[in-house]
């Protein structure tokens, strides 16, 4: 297994050895970011699955910031490097629910051993993230999002778009979910009425409110998604059947 990290680091010093490191376990380094402000898209594009953060950065959001927002909104594991740091700073850490601690200069030991931890416990969160039957065989999705287990029921789900080759995103009208599942495992699901029309993108046909064949765009309540080319024939062919 391929095992990516990114690493926000703003010391090049660090930053040099931390990337020595990784390299020298045998990980992918898809990223480093000085800053905590920039690093969160760049994580969001990456799709690493750990994220090394150092504590003290510099900007508008810090470090405990910044994994808080991993944690919550990408649920990808983070591990803290740290220097010398209070007790304060490392208590409002733990609630950002790392894997765990690293001490500068980091050792390699420490840094294999925590990774996989890391990948451990991602690997047992995602057996939660789980389709089963509710009552009158309704399918039903409970995905994680930060510390919770929500429900969704498939047939409520009105477009969904891939955000990663392990993530997508879910309309359900008034809101929209991350859920740890690939895009293709959603579309096999045969209670709700789902057809891909893009490569990132499949639609409930029973929320599905019109076609712009001018502009290649489906329209599901006031969101246009596009359609693909090789899909609009397929899309069209079922639409006439309905």
């Amino acid at each position: 297994m391929e095992i990516k990290i990114f690493i926000v680091e703003d010391e090049l010093l660090h930053l040099k050895d931390l990337s020595d490191l990784v390299e020298e376990a045998g990980y992918i380094l898809v990223g480093h970011c000085a800053n905590a402000d920039e690093a969160f898209l760049q994580i969001k594009e990456t799709q690493p699955d750990v994220v090394l953060v150092d504590i003290a950065l510099p900007g508008v959001n810090n470090g405990i910031s910044l994994s808080h927002k991993i944690h919550s909104d990408l649920h990808i594991p983070h591990i803290f490097t740290t220097s010398a740091c209070s007790d304060e700073i490392v208590e409002k850490a733990i609630e950002t629910k790392p894997t765990g601690f690293l001490q500068k200069p980091v050792d390699y030991g420490e840094l294999t051993a925590t990774v996989g931890l890391a990948i451990q416990n991602e690997n047992q969160d995602d057996s939660a993230e789980k389709k089963i039957q509710g009552k009158n065989g309704q399918e039903i999705l409970f995905t994680r999002v930060g510390n919770r287990l929500i429900r969704i029921k498939l047939d409520q789900v009105r477009f969904a778009r891939a955000a990663s080759d392990k993530y997508i995103s879910v309309n359900l009208g008034e809101r929209e979910l991350t859920c740890r599942i690939p895009l293709k495992d959603l579309l096999c699901q045969k209670q709700a009425s789902f057809i891909q029309i893009h490569r990132s993108v499949i639609v409930n046909l029973d929320y599905l409110t019109e076609i712009d064949e001018f502009n290649m765009t489906a329209i599901v309540g006031n969101t246009e998604l596009p359609i693909g080319r090789r899909y609009r024939k397929e899309l069209l062919r079922i639409l006439r059947k309905v």
